[in-house]
């Protein structure tokens, strides 16, 4: 089927200039069909099925297409092995984020825990109870301590078991206090 290009696209066909490619054109009429528009620009009708170059492009073309597909194929596979190492991972960093905004949450509330605590063994000390100020400071201190002699830095999950212990000996410090202040209160409401 011919198809109609211009003189310079004719002639990158065959590999030759315009002006070439004008003279094969008029030396052979019957190979190139010429024709000029109302511009006065010169047309060539040719078959680019008949052209040699494409011809033996065409023929190295069959041979090596096979080649192409397996390598093509073989890309395929390798961009969807690492878009499945790529979800795995996201997958990964995801529950990684979950566990580490858990953790910091944890960590919130148990400095939280830890300044109510300061407050209320402030408010002991300035009351003066002897009693209160000794348990007070015997069981904060005691969870101060197992928080920072158990602290192993590389095993969160371990770290999080001491923390929680701490956490349980103040809660129990913190019921020994109401305990003792209840006592130490007049029974006959403050007369």
């Amino acid at each position: 089927m011919e198809q109609r290009f211009s003189l310079e696209a004719a002639g990158k066909l065959f590999g030759v200039s315009a002006n070439a490619m004008r003279a094969r054109a008029k030396k052979s009429p019957e190979k190139y069909r010429m024709e000029r528009d109302n511009g006065g620009k010169i047309w060539l009708w040719i078959d680019p099925e008949s052209l040699p170059s494409l011809k033996a492009r065409k023929a190295s073309d069959k041979g090596s297409s096979f080649d192409e597909l397996k390598a093509s194929i073989d890309a395929l596979k390798e961009q969807t092995e690492l878009r499945e190492r790529l979800a795995a991972e996201t997958a990964r960093a995801d529950a990684a984020e979950a566990m580490l905004a858990r953790e910091q949450t944890a960590l919130k509330d148990a400095l939280a825990d830890r300044d109510r605590w300061h407050e209320a063994y402030r408010g002991a000390t300035q009351k003066g109870d002897p009693i209160l100020q000794t348990a007070f400071s015997v069981l904060f201190g005691a969870s101060i301590a197992t928080l920072i002699n158990g602290l192993p830095l590389k095993d969160p999950l371990q770290w999080l078991a001491t923390f929680l212990l701490g956490a349980g000996l103040l809660g129990m410090s913190l019921a020994i206090g109401d305990r003792i202040r209840r006592q130490n209160e007049p029974k006959d409401g403050g007369k």
